[in-house]
């Protein structure tokens, strides 16, 4: 047995929980940054500066100007079933600009 807590992971991936829609009722989009079991640790893309009361990663340097959501909310474990279908992957700057603020988190 593998003493790794758990599996890295580098995916995007739509959010499908009702509990992180928008106030439109849409899903936000998630960076997937590990798995554990069948839950994944993922960020969220949004436009609020604050979530659940911690002030969300500006995101602004790294994304192009046509990018809606330059936000990242903290993190947070799901069960996998609640994401959808991969959708791509986030770039390497991207990577480790979240790494470095998850680890006020955990």
């Amino acid at each position: 047995m593998s003493n790794k807590k758990y599996l890295r992971k580098n995916e995007i991936r739509t959010d499908l929980n009702p509990e992180h829609f928008n106030r439109f009722g849409y899903p936000h989009d998630a960076i997937i940054t590990a798995k554990k079991g069948h839950k994944m640790k993922a960020n969220t893309k949004t436009h609020s500066e604050f979530v659940n009361g911690v002030r969300s990663l500006d995101l602004e340097p790294h994304l192009p100007k046509n990018v809606k959501h330059n936000r990242i909310s903290p993190p947070y474990w799901q069960n996998e079933k609640q994401f959808g279908s991969k959708k791509g992957k986030a770039s390497k700057e991207l990577r480790s600009k979240i790494k470095k603020y998850n680890k006020k988190f955990y």
